[in-house]
């Protein structure tokens, strides 16, 4: 990129007249600076740039520059080195023509599990966008949950829809499904029935741009998990009591979920439940003080609960512990 180009689109200015006109690659990382590189340098620290020159810099971009340590070398000096950056990474994005979609926290989850093979995920950090993007082929498509990064980069993202109709198969469980959809029979997806058309969603999307994806490798969503558990509140096997706890730790996830339980069962059956810190904007949740306080529940058939699955298995399994002594 020439150096008069590179500027104008970060909007810096150029403090020197240097040799060198044109750039090559760009580094955040004074040690790992080459021959042709821009060194963005994030707190303007000297010895970091004396590095990335002394690596063979052609450009210094940064904040504040104290001094000119080689005539050489062009400084350019901007107001924002992460603005800066987002100007770049968008210019090269449009440069590639790459497509951007939104999806959301289910849908993100669900493509993490997946593991696509013609498209990406967009990191959340600056640096990590910029690198992924810098080695983008023309064309690529990556998919994100954040639309505040979404909208720095390409404004014109685009979002999953659902256009065609799903065929629910023997529905016998919440949490796996058999569905037929755009004439293709799924079996056994473990993938729990709320988030069916977030999935479906999703999957349209992928099909009409021929990215390629594989269903049975879903393990876990991380969301609306079921723990069953025996009389004594005791984790046992997957379907092996009529009773289940189901985690969530995502609140606006769980406002959806405890919605779709009370549409779904009679009010004795279900119990919705939260910690007393935490105030939620629906109905009859029974709020506790520590998790060991959901012990005491009685005649239900599901609980739902806001919390950390690590932290209430620990609490589950402590009768355990306690046998060995």
């Amino acid at each position: 990129m020439r150096l008069e180009n590179l500027c104008r689109l970060l909007n810096g200015t150029l403090l020197n007249t240097p040799a060198i006109s044109e750039i090559n690659e760009f580094g955040f990382d004074a040690k790992a600076i080459k021959r042709g590189y821009a060194f963005f340098s994030n707190d303007s620290n000297e010895n970091d740039i004396s590095q990335a020159i002394s690596n063979g810099a052609y450009a210094i971009i940064a904040t504040k520059i104290n001094s000119i340590q080689d005539k050489e070398v062009a400084y350019i000096k901007v107001e924002d080195i992460q603005l800066s950056i987002i100007r770049l990474v968008r210019f090269m994005a449009s440069e590639k023509s790459l497509v951007f979609y939104h999806i959301n926290k289910i849908q993100m989850s669900i493509i993490s599990n997946i593991h696509i093979k013609n498209a990406k995920l967009l990191p959340n950090r600056i640096h990590d966008i910029f690198k992924i993007i810098q080695n983008a082929n023309f064309n690529d498509i990556f998919f994100s949950d954040d639309i505040e990064i979404l909208n720095q980069l390409s404004p014109n993202y685009q979002s999953t829809a659902l256009t065609k109709n799903i065929e629910i198969i023997n529905s016998n469980s919440m949490f796996f499904v058999n569905f037929v959809f755009d004439e293709i029979y799924y079996q056994n997806i473990n993938i729990p029935q709320i988030f069916l058309k977030d999935l479906c969603s999703l999957i349209e999307t992928l099909s009409g741009n021929n990215i390629h994806f594989k269903l049975n490798e879903i393990k876990s969503l991380d969301h609306f998990e079921p723990i069953f558990i025996d009389k004594n509140f005791y984790p046992v096997s997957f379907g092996t009591s009529f009773r289940a706890i189901i985690v969530e730790n995502d609140i606006e996830l769980f406002k959806l979920e405890a919605n779709y339980l009370a549409n779904k069962f009679d009010q004795s059956d279900i119990i919705i439940t939260a910690s007393k810190n935490t105030k939620l904007d629906i109905e009859n949740v029974a709020y506790f003080k520590n998790l060991n306080d959901i012990k005491s529940f009685k005649n239900f058939r599901y609980v739902l609960i806001l919390c950390n699955k690590e932290e209430l298995m620990e609490r589950l399994n402590e009768k355990e512990e306690a046998t060995l002594f």
